[in-house]
């Protein structure tokens, strides 16, 4: 997920791909491990995230504004979602002229009674203030205007964020002449996993799916595990994968099977 380079008092780091948990690479802990010693004046962020866990998000937001050195963030593509949490940690942002930026409110799912369902409700609320209260001392905007904003998913190029005072500067487009090995795999490990999610067949549960491959990022391990709870609940015949005909098959069975997947497709 980050990829931190120290080199001759130089810290850089880049947040190319989603943001998500310690399966998939490097996490705040280890970032915070790995600058903690550094002396430097400056650390460099590069952004390019469709965003993902806001809580990741939040640590590192925290710590970077926190770090004695100034924070420089460049955002070299897109940052949507919560990688907008972690841009506003720049002490000075600048962002590329063909880069877009995307905020908007933070979502989840949950299994459970009515009760639960306002619950995560309420949670979802004071989460997206947090995070409009972060846009606000930036962008220095009324608190309701920011969740107006943030409602209606709003998509910013880089002259309307630089007009808003989202960034601080724009800078010429990015010219890559190299994909980095990291980049690669990284594109390689989600497009299997968006695959491998098409591949389960669940009737009934498309919204599921949708929200495991876009919101929560869940891999096909993690779909499978909750089809199965489900299964046991309503006792709908629920068929896991085109290699599983048999929709009676043992829990332990089907584990074993999204488990294989898994290990094959590096998870």
């Amino acid at each position: 997920m980050y990829n931190v380079k120290i080199e001759d008092n130089q810290a850089e780091i880049y947040l190319y791909s989603a943001i998500l948990g310690a399966e998939y690479g490097l996490t705040v802990s280890d970032v915070i491990e790995r600058l903690n010693a550094y002396t430097g004046k400056t650390i460099t962020l590069h952004i390019n995230s469709e965003g993902g866990d806001v809580f990741e998000a939040q640590g590192m937001y925290a710590y970077l504004r926190n770090h004695k050195a100034k924070v420089h963030v460049y955002i070299d593509g897109l940052c949507a979602s919560s990688a907008g949490i972690v841009a506003l940690s720049g002490d000075k942002i600048f962002m590329r002229e063909n880069a877009l930026f995307m905020m908007h409110n933070p979502s989840g799912a949950v299994y459970g009674e009515s009760e639960d369902m306002r619950k995560l409700a309420d949670i979802l609320d004071k989460i997206r203030d947090s995070i409009a209260i972060l846009y606000e001392q930036k962008m220095a905007l009324e608190h309701e205007k920011v969740l107006d904003m943030m409602k209606a998913e709003t998509w910013l190029t880089a002259q309307e964020a630089y007009d808003m005072n989202l960034v601080d500067e724009i800078i010429p487009a990015l010219k890559v002449k190299n994909e980095s090995k990291d980049y690669q795999a990284g594109v390689k490990a989600e497009r299997e996993r968006l695959q491998a999610l098409d591949d389960i067949i669940a009737p009934g549960r498309e919204a599921l799916i949708e929200d495991a491959k876009y919101t929560s990022f869940k891999t096909v391990n993690d779909i499978a595990l909750e089809l199965l709870k489900s299964d046991a609940r309503h006792k709908d015949a629920v068929k896991i994968t085109p290699n599983i005909k048999n929709a009676d098959a043992s829990i332990d069975d089907i584990r074993h099977v999204s488990e294989l997947i898994n290990r094959m497709r590096g998870y």
